[in-house]
């Protein structure tokens, strides 16, 4: 996933600034992640920056 997001992805105060375009490399998180249960259906993935999904790394976000 990667994209210009209009605003920031979930989990992550980036966004564009001033109109600026900003790229960020977007992956697919899973909301519970998979190590607490999580499955790989379409409705358990949000798109979160590479450098969020990496801190989120196992813990729940909304």
């Amino acid at each position: 996933m990667s994209g210009r997001p209009s605003g920031a992805p979930t989990g992550t105060g980036a966004s564009p600034v001033n109109g600026a375009s900003l790229r960020i490399k977007l992956v697919p998180g899973h909301v519970p992640p998979i190590a607490r249960g999580g499955t790989n259906d379409t409705d358990n993935i949000q798109p979160l920056c590479a450098i969020c999904n990496k801190r989120k790394n196992t813990r729940m976000i909304d």
